[in-house]
Formats: structure tokens, sequence, C-alpha cells
């Protein structure tokens, strides 16, 4: 058991992990008959899309021209003739981008009196968004506005013209190729056929003046070189002709004379030492001839090798400096023969010509590139069908209201029993005229169906007093009081449409002729029923109409009460058109001598606040909403819904 209850304790919070929330699935019919709702909207977005591109693409818009020009690169050479490698094409348009040689191109086409270059040149309209931004910066800055002067007017020209030229690379070939755009096609030929030229002669110069200086160079390293060998050699010719260096045979020569003396100076002394040891005459007289002969030869080899000695010793230290200024010529020989032979070279050089940078192939007839109306007229017709799209998802994801009755049943938890066509009028009097007319036919067919489901709704018995009313005003309750009397009077019943709103136009906005302040004087006992209310000859329904003002207190008292009394005697139905539940008390009072409760909630806008707080204010005075009627619905969007509710009844999907 321990350990089991170890286990769960180790799988617990993988468990907790696991737990997911559900997801609603993705109501994709819903969401295609949201688009197909509002695809009057979808279909003006695009429209309007589709204007706005137009007109800039063929009011607005400029056309641009593109030319391009190709440049074959050369290789470059060495100082000795040889190829190197490649050009680096990349700092080719580098250069081709700097400021230098833009600058010599705007020089040789004038691009500073060229407005399109220059647009200081043009006067500016004070309403432009450069005229707008120039006074909000000086506004917020306090800085006047800087007066340009001639070299922020070439650097702005030299921007303009790096914007319009573009320059690709060819590694593998070598070529260069410029691209030139402009309004005109003859200007941008001309411009890009300058920049190539262009390109080409600060080749040629650039090349022409690294010779010359290569060619300076050189000739002073020769003329140094040239000096200095003639330096060692006059330096080698001063130390022989004053015979302090000989050459290595006579050096030789002096060494063997040197090395014979002393071999001779040794035999000498050695005689000498031989006489004055072994000869007892010798003894007895040294100065003998022979001894003195002999001392007479050692005095003799002495100073020749003395001689010889004095001549090695100048001999050895002139040939030391002669091998060094030997070599040292040497040295500048091969430095001079070398500089000789680049000087050469690079005279050569300056007079190859098939190794300058050359132009392939001129700009030729300028293409169209801009602006491209098709292209721009298509992604208008995409995005403005794009936004449509998007503006109806999202007001259907904020709407507040309810679109379906079954949407608005399950969240109140009231019936929905109908569902009241907008009616479209120029003038409101034109209602009694046009509400029997063929034209108003699904009005008349939805009134018809409410005044079914009213009559046979499931109470014991059908109710008499009807009161119409709604959360705010402008959801049509007054429109559907006219039509439900209507209804009512179509079964040959009488019909009397009590206005109850004191506090709105109400029935007197659509029968003028129906005074208001008559059912004030019948309460007040100034006048009889009968005088004050009004008939009209197109419509069987007799109308009541209520004082204009903010006072309920006229449907609190007892004569109010007696004569609704009275009317319900006289009348088989009596429907009142009240003010909306939260304008104030009247219809919560009025709902007090009513059978039932109409509640009108317009179709996509009233939100379920509203709906509640009104009807926890009838259910406050013990007057509960009957059934709730849509009101404002399209035509078009009731057939839908009357097309899905007959699919579904068959079994039919769609």
């Amino acid at each position: 058991m321990k350990h089991h209850s170890l286990a769960e304790q180790h799988y617990a919070p993988q468990a907790a992990l696991l737990e997911t929330v559900p997801v609603d699935p993705l109501d994709i019919g819903g969401l295609c008959r949201c688009i197909w709702q509002g695809k009057w909207i979808i279909a003006a977005s695009t429209i309007m899309a589709l204007v706005v591109a137009g007109y800039y693409a063929f009011a607005i818009a400029q056309p641009r021209y593109a030319a391009s020009v190709t440049v074959k690169v050369a290789k470059p050479l060495s100082i000795a003739g040889e190829d190197i490698a490649g050009p680096n094409l990349n700092s080719e348009i580098a250069i081709l981008r700097s400021h230098t040689f833009l600058n010599q191109v705007a020089t040789a086409l004038e691009l500073q009196k060229d407005p399109t270059f220059n647009r200081y040149l043009m006067p500016m309209s004070p309403w432009s968004l450069t005229a707008l931004r120039t006074r909000v910066r000086t506004m917020l800055t306090g800085q006047l506005p800087v007066v340009p002067d001639d070299e922020m007017i070439r650097t702005k020209t030299l921007e303009n013209l790096s914007k319009v030229m573009q320059a690709q690379a060819n590694e593998d070939s070598g070529v260069l190729t410029i691209r030139v755009t402009s309004g005109l096609g003859e200007r941008a030929i001309q411009i890009a056929n300058t920049i190539a030229a262009t390109y080409i002669q600060d080749q040629l110069e650039t090349a022409r003046i690294r010779t010359e200086n290569t060619l300076s160079w050189l000739s002073a390293k020769v003329s140094e070189s040239q000096i200095a060998l003639a330096e060692k050699e006059v330096a080698i010719t001063e130390l022989i002709s004053q015979s302090r260096a000989a050459d290595q045979v006579t050096f030789d020569e002096l060494t063997r004379q040197a090395m014979d003396t002393d071999k001779r100076l040794r035999d000498a002394r050695a005689i000498l030492a031989g006489l004055r040891s072994g000869d007892p005459s010798t003894t007895q007289n040294p100065l003998s001839i022979n001894a003195r002969r002999i001392e007479g030869q050692i005095a003799v080899l002495q100073d020749v090798r003395a001689d010889l000695t004095s001549q090695l010793a100048q001999q050895s230290t002139g040939l030391a400096r002669l091998n060094q200024l030997q070599r040292e010529a040497d040295a500048s020989r091969v430095l001079y023969d070398t500089f000789l032979a680049r000087l050469q070279n690079t005279t050569l050089l300056g007079a190859v010509e098939d190794r300058q940078s050359r132009i392939l192939s001129p700009a030729g007839p300028a293409q169209y590139v801009a602006t491209r109306k098709t292209f721009l007229i298509g992604l208008a017709a995409v995005l403005g069908a794009v936004l449509g799209t998007c503006l109806v998802v999202a007001r259907d994801a904020t709407r507040s209201g309810f679109r379906e009755p079954g949407q608005l049943r399950d969240a109140t938890g009231l019936p929905v029993m109908g569902q009241i066509p907008a009616l479209r009028l120029r003038n409101p009097v034109q209602l009694l005229d046009k509400i029997s007319l063929p034209a108003t036919q699904d009005v008349q067919d939805a009134a018809t169906a409410l005044r079914t489901a009213l009559l046979v709704s499931g109470a014991d018995e059908p109710p008499q007093t009807i009161l119409c009313t709604s959360s705010i005003r402008g959801e049509a309750q007054t429109l559907l009081s006219i039509t439900l009397a209507q209804a009512f009077a179509n079964l040959g019943k009488s019909v009397l449409l009590l206005d109850g709103d004191q506090r709105g136009q109400g029935v007197v906005r659509y029968v003028p002729a129906a005074k208001s302040g008559r059912l004030t004087d019948v309460i007040n006992g100034q006048i009889m029923v009968s005088h004050a209310i009004y008939r009209d000859p197109r419509w069987p329904v007799d109308v009541l109409a209520a004082q204009k003002t903010r006072s309920s207190d006229v449907f609190c008292s007892a004569p109010f009460a007696n004569m609704m009394h009275r009317l319900r005697e006289n009348y088989d139905y009596i429907i009142i058109n009240a003010s909306p539940i939260l304008d104030g008390p009247d219809a919560a009072i009025l709902a007090q001598h009513t059978d039932g409760v109409v509640y009108a909630v317009k179709c996509d806008r009233t939100p379920l606040d509203l709906i509640k707080a009104g009807q926890d204010t009838l259910e406050n005075v013990h007057a509960p909403i009957s059934t709730l009627v849509m009101t404002g619905v399209a035509p078009r969007h009731q057939q839908q819904r009357a097309n899905r509710s007959l699919f579904a009844r068959t079994g039919l999907h769609v």
C-alpha cells in the first residue's frame, strides 16, 4: 500500500500536466456564412482598393524606364608584365558608387540643373509632405529651415544619382552590368552610357597616372643605381692606380718571395751557427772571412724580409678593400640592370591597349520597368479582399448583438416567436400607404407569424392586451406595435393601438394625424374615449396617443386603470406601444395592465446585458417577458435562416 501511494504521488503532477482545456472546434460553416453575409463589404473594399490602385497607377505614378550597359573589366599587369590575380569587381562597384566618380558623371551631364536629381529646383507646394514636415520640425525645434548651399545641393544630387544606378558583377567573366532607371527612356540611356564612358576614361587616366608614377620612380632608381655603380668603379680604379692593391697573382708572388727569404735566412743562420761551433779556428778567430760573409748575407736577407713583410701588409689591406668594392660594384650593377629592365618593360606596357577595359554593349532601347500596373492592380484586389474579409470577421467577432434566433434564445432562456424584417421608408408617414402593399409582404408575413405564435402560445387564454417594448430606443418597437396591430386587425377583430411612449415620438411619427395628449385628456375626464381615438381611413386600427412628458404619474392613477378596463370591454385586442424599458418606468408600469409583453431586440445590435437588464426590470414588477422578437432583420438573412430550418427539418445538409 505504501508503494502504491508513492506511485500516485509520483504520477499526480504528470496527470495534472496532461489535463487540457477543451477547445471549441472551428465553425467553418459559421465562418463561411459570416463571409457570405459580408460579401458586399468585401466587394466594396476590393473595389475601393482597385480604384485607389488604378488611380495611382494611371494618374499619379510616373513611368520608369531602365537602360543597361555592360563593361569588360581588364586584368591588371604587374610591372614586369606578368598577369596577376583577376580584378575584384566588388571594388570596381565601390568605385562606381564613390562620390568622386559620381561627381565626374554629374558634372559631365550637368545633373545639378536637372530637377529630377536636384529637387531644390522644383517649386515646393506648401501642402506637400516635405513642406509639412519642415513646418512641424520648425515648430518643435524652433530652428529655421537651412538654406541649401552648393555643397548640400551637390551631395543631394550625387545621392539621387546613386539611387537610380545599380551595378551587378559576374566574377567568372569579369563583366560589369550597369543599370540606370529614369522617368525618360532617352535620359536613362544617356546616363548609362555616360557612366560607362566615364568609367573607361577614369580607368585610362588612373592607368596613365600609375604608369607615369612608376616610370618616374624607376627612372630615379636607375639614376641612383647608375651613380652608385660609377662611384664603386672609380674607387676600384683609384685603389689599383695608387698601388695600394694588386691582383691576387702579384700578392701570391710577394708571399712566395717572403717565404723564400725566410728560408734563406734560416739557412744562413744555421751555417753561421755551424761555423762558430764546429771550426776551432773559427773559435780562435770569430771574424773569419766566411763568418763575416754569412753575417753580411743575413743582414741583407733581414732587410729584404722586412721590406717584403711591409709590402705584404700593405697589399693585404688593399686587396681586402678591393674585394669589398668589387662586391658592392657587382651588387650595384645587378640593381641597376634590374631597375633598367623594369623601366624598359613599364615603358612598353604604357602602349599596350588591349589590356584596357572596354564597353561590350552600350545601352540600347530603354525598357519599361515601372509602374507595373497589372501587378499593382492584382495586389490591390487581393489586399482589398483580405482587408474586407478581416473587417467582416472582426465585426462579427466584436459585435455585441445577436444575429440568429437560436443564439438569442440560448442566451436569454426566452422564446423567440418572430423576426420582423427591416422596412426602409424615405418618410415614416408612408408606412400606412405601404403596409398592405406587396412590397411589404415579408413584414406582413412576419407579423402574421408573430400573431399566430401569440395566440397559440399555450396559455389558458390568448392575450388580449399586449405590451411592445425594448431595451433602448432605435430597436423598432413602434414598427413592431403597428405591424402587430395590423396583423390582429386582419382577423376582423377590433384593435386599439395605445401609444404609451411619452418620452419619444412613438406612433405619432408614423401617424401624425393621431394628435398626442388625448390619452391624458381622457384620464382627466375632459373628453370621451370615443372622441380621443383617431381612426385613419387607410387603416383598420384605432389609435390613442399619450401626452409627451417625462412623468409617469398618469399611468399610476386609478382613472387609467378604469380606462383600461373599459377599453378591454370595447376592443378585442389592445396593443400598447411603450417607451424602452431602460428609458424610464413607463413600460414597467404599463406592463402591469397587460396580458403579455413582447420584447423587441434589434438584430445584430442589442447586447445581452441590456436585454438582461430589461428582463430583470419586468420581472421585478411581476410582468415577465412573454416572447422576444428580433427586429431589423435583413430579408435575405431571414430567407437564409428559413432555408436552413427547412433543410434541418427535411434532414438535408448544405
